[in-house]
């Protein structure tokens, strides 16, 4: 019941804001804001009803609701100081990666197939080999669609490499709700990036927002299917 009036407030939200964005509204920064509020806001009531009852996992809970605290920041926050924006997201994908991995090792069971003896190091060794692997793929698009000034690629390589690092741990969980969302996000991000650094698409906002929103209602969806 929960979930249902999440996704429909969302949408709700979602199409209020992508419509103030396209009409070049002052207030469209709050609307968007305010939309990734309610997404962290439903998750973060369940969690203080349920983190004394022991049906809850705490970090899984506290790592994702940082990561959507610091996306409305960021939110806010980006239109006006882009790296500034850039670099919570950042940091709201490092939450995201802290709490899909310890979903991971807690509930899937794939790692037990390792020799107990060396099963730590070979876990983090297929991490970071396919974290790479996709970063360098990533890279290669953006290198080869995208016309990046020279003091953004840092930041920008930077932030390829930890979402690469986030759709990895996503996959690693075998969740599919947790998967969408990551999708979703890379695809956002893309989009972000190919407006910005590229060329305009026409109704790019849709594409962005839509996505975006989309990712973190997954994302929280996930929280809450954990009740």
């Amino acid at each position: 019941m929960i979930t249902n009036i999440l996704i429909f407030m969302i949408v709700v939200l979602g199409t209020w804001t992508i419509w103030s964005k396209l009409k070049q509204e002052k207030k469209s920064v709050y609307m968007k804001t305010g939309t990734t509020f309610v997404i962290f806001a439903f998750p973060l009531v369940v969690w203080l009803m349920t983190m004394f009852s022991g049906s809850t996992h705490n970090v899984i809970w506290i790592g994702i609701l940082v990561g959507l605290l610091l996306s409305m920041v960021a939110d806010y926050v980006i239109d006006k100081k882009f790296i500034a924006g850039l670099i919570l997201f950042l940091l709201a994908h490092l939450c995201y990666i802290s709490s899909f991995i310890t979903y991971s090792l807690s509930f899937t069971g794939w790692q037990n197939t390792f020799p107990e003896s060396s099963k730590t190091f070979l876990i983090i060794g297929i991490y970071l080999i396919c974290s790479i692997i996709v970063f360098l793929i990533t890279r290669f698009i953006l290198m080869r669609n995208f016309k990046i000034e020279k003091e953004m690629k840092i930041p920008v390589n930077v932030y390829s490499a930890i979402i690469s690092a986030m759709i990895v741990a996503a996959i690693s969980t075998f969740n599919p709700i947790i998967i969408t969302g990551a999708v979703l996000f890379f695809i956002s991000d893309y989009n972000l990036g190919y407006n910005m650094f590229k060329e305009e698409i026409e109704y790019g906002v849709v594409i962005n927002f839509s996505t975006y929103y989309a990712a973190q209602a997954f994302f929280a969806c996930f929280l809450l299917s954990l009740v």
